[in-house]
């Protein structure tokens, strides 16, 4: 979710105006010090094609030229067969086991933004850089290439020092389950994605936080927008000022791929969602171009709306020659009137539109308004949609060197995205005092399930004695929604038989799963939630001795839905570093296809505490309490459009 602070100018009507360096494009700055991001999960499993394309912008200056030893600086770093991309002396290259360290030659230290992808397809790696192919490797034959474990943004999965962690910038970091054609890689390297694109595994384009402004209280994770969900946290970052932190980005990355605003009109100025304020800087002339292939002289047609309580008024409708207007034209002569305006512009000979663009004209200020919105994932209806749980904050602050005045908001609408609001608390009207804040909550549903961005037009009106408004939209990104624990009933686990292995600490559960899903099932997870134990005597056990004792599944004696192929997402928690033993973990996932209202048996091989080495286990007595997390992945029904999954806790007293 990515919480919007913006600073509204208030007069009479307020404004939205950034709290910092405005952008829309941003990325990460990295230090080359401790700065690094780590996945959750690494989102490529089991040797598998892939793609890992991004952008990067070099900061080197350590003048270390000894390649690679010890002087590669990562991009991106993964564990397992170990992959690495990023730069050394300078030039660009990669690292893997099964190849070792290979430079491509080319400079990418100049201090310039660089695009880069590489891609796996069955033996052959090929790497590109800046539209051209820069290595071409084949794995040997038969070569095992797997990325499952640790996956870092910024440093190598195994640690790091200060001449391996990338110092510099990064951006658009995209991981998809196909090796890309270089025709989609050059058509898409420039634009943003949606990231519900097919066979995308992890998307994150890094526009998040305030520019060079103070995020150490939010943002110190990084959002995947793509459905895996599969989020970073950062480490090391200061998190404030123009280095290690979230900044501006100077990657050729813009509107949106497929972007239906493509060979149409593009809005220049005023620029959308700026401000002025009456009686200071005059208004700019209305301007605009053609963004892409233009399909003959431009004829277009301006419209300039004011809203009036919710509801937008034309005020100027009229053929404009050439790409501009200058607001005597639009307005006339008449005093500017304070007020939220849209606009857009029409080619009359293609019929083409631009996106709208908003700006508000405010009085004298009474003083400024701040606001914060937290979306939560609550429900879906019936039909499809998801249901969002906002908390939404107004904070007063007067004008510098006066009391200030307070703020009544009388009503909180939905015209520009779309969607509806419901059980607004507390009840409008309600004041906003002056230096103090008014929390509000209200439930939210969009219009669609595509809709991006929640618009809430604030109306209200300032304690100033001239009735002078308060108006103005806020805007937030609606978080992913995908997916939803089911309602009670719907899932139900329940183990059957308990065996002890033949080892201590060993058990062999044997259980199934039902569901009355109402669409067919694609995967089953557990998750080892908590293990408790006693021992008698006390004093017969240290308990958790090794990772694997510490309440683990074990491959391959488990098996879901008979299959032993199981994805293990190895525990790194405990030691803090890449896992010794790739056959346990506290994870693990089977992924098939199964028809709705399945019953799925599962065999799970747990790894607990056992008695101390040398001790008669008859003379040292365990006892255990295991809780299980069941997951069951289905497909929605048809209309729904929408993957999700139900969870249920299950818990086994042992032996």
């Amino acid at each position: 979710m990515k919480n919007i602070m913006l600073l509204l100018l208030m007069g009479g009507m307020a404004a939205l105006l950034p709290a910092q360096t405005p952008c829309d494009n941003r990325c990460l700055n990295f230090d080359g010090k401790d700065d690094y991001v780590q996945l959750t999960k690494s989102p490529v499993q089991g040797n598998v094609n892939f793609t890992i394309e991004g952008w990067f912008r070099s900061a080197d200056n350590d003048g270390l030229s000894d390649c690679p030893g010890g002087n590669f600086e990562r991009i991106i770093g993964c564990g397992g067969s170990r992959l690495e991309i990023g730069e050394c002396a300078g030039k660009f290259g990669i690292f893997s086991t099964p190849i070792g360290y290979v430079s491509s030659g080319i400079t990418t230290g100049d201090g310039k933004w660089h695009y880069f992808a590489l891609t796996k397809d069955g033996d052959a790696i090929r790497v590109f850089l800046d539209g051209n192919m820069v290595l071409a490797h084949n794995l040997p034959t038969g070569t095992a290439f797997s990325l499952d474990n640790t996956f870092r943004i910024g440093r190598w999965a195994g640690g790091g020092t200060s001449p391996e962690n990338w110092q510099g910038d990064i951006d658009e970091i995209r991981i998809w389950d196909t090796a890309l054609p270089e025709t989609t890689l050059w058509a898409n390297n420039t634009c943003k994605l949606s990231g519900k694109e097919a066979g995308l595994l992890a998307y994150y384009n890094f526009d998040q936080g305030v520019p060079a402004g103070n995020n150490t209280t939010s943002k110190n994770i990084l959002t995947d927008l793509s459905i895996a969900n599969n989020t970073g946290t950062l480490y090391g970052f200061a998190l404030t000022g123009s280095l290690s932190n979230w900044i501006c980005s100077g990657a050729s990355v813009g509107a949106f791929c497929n972007d239906p605003a493509k060979d149409s009109p593009l809005l220049v100025s005023p620029e959308n969602m700026s401000t002025f304020r009456l009686g200071g800087p005059p208004l700019p002339n209305f301007s605009w171009k053609w963004n892409g292939v233009q399909p003959g002289p431009g004829t277009y047609r301006l419209e300039v709306f004011r809203y009036e309580k919710d509801a937008p008024r034309l005020i100027f409708g009229q053929a404009v020659a050439g790409t501009s207007a200058t607001p005597t034209k639009v307005f006339g002569t008449k005093p500017l009137v304070a007020g939220i305006y849209e606009w857009r512009v029409t080619d009359t000979i293609s019929g083409r539109q631009s996106p709208s663009s908003f700006f508000t004209l405010i009085p004298a200020s009474c003083g400024s308004i701040t606001y914060t919105i937290k979306l939560d994932c609550k429900d879906w209806t019936s039909n499809g949609l998801p249901v969002y749980n906002v908390t939404f904050t107004l904070t007063n602050t007067p004008t510098s060197g006066t009391a200030g005045c307070k703020a009544t908001y009388s009503s909180f609408l939905v015209p520009f995205g779309g969607g509806t609001i419901s059980g607004i608390s507390p009840s409008l009207p309600k004041d906003v005092l002056p230096n103090s804040s008014q929390t509000f909550t209200f439930t939210f549903i969009p219009a669609t399930l595509t809709q991006t961005n929640i618009t809430v037009l604030c109306n209200g009106i300032w304690d100033d004695g001239n009735g002078n408004t308060v108006n103005f939209p806020a805007i937030a990104a609606l978080p992913p929604c995908i997916c939803k624990d089911c309602k009670e009933g719907g899932i139900l686990a329940a183990v059957s038989t308990v065996t002890p292995g033949t080892a201590p600490g060993v058990f062999n559960l044997s259980g199934n799963v039902t569901t009355t899903m109402p669409g067919p099932i694609t995967a089953v997870e557990f998750q080892v939630q908590s293990v408790t134990f006693s021992a008698t005597p006390t004093s017969c056990s240290k308990g958790v001795t090794s990772v694997e004792s510490s309440g683990v599944f074990m491959n391959p004696a488990s098996a879901i839905n008979g299959s032993p192929a199981l994805i293990f997402f190895n525990e790194t928690i405990s030691t803090g570093a890449p896992p010794t033993n790739n056959n346990v973990a506290k994870d693990i996932k089977w992924i098939g296809n199964l028809p709705a209202n399945s019953t799925v048996p599962f065999n799970l091989t747990l790894g607990l505490p056992a008695p101390l080495p040398g001790l008669n286990a008859d003379c040292c007595k365990m006892k255990y309490r295991v809780c299980i997390k069941a997951t069951i992945w289905y497909s929605s029904p048809t209309g729904q459009g929408a993957c999700r999954a139900c969870s249920v806790v299950f818990c086994k007293d042992l032996p």
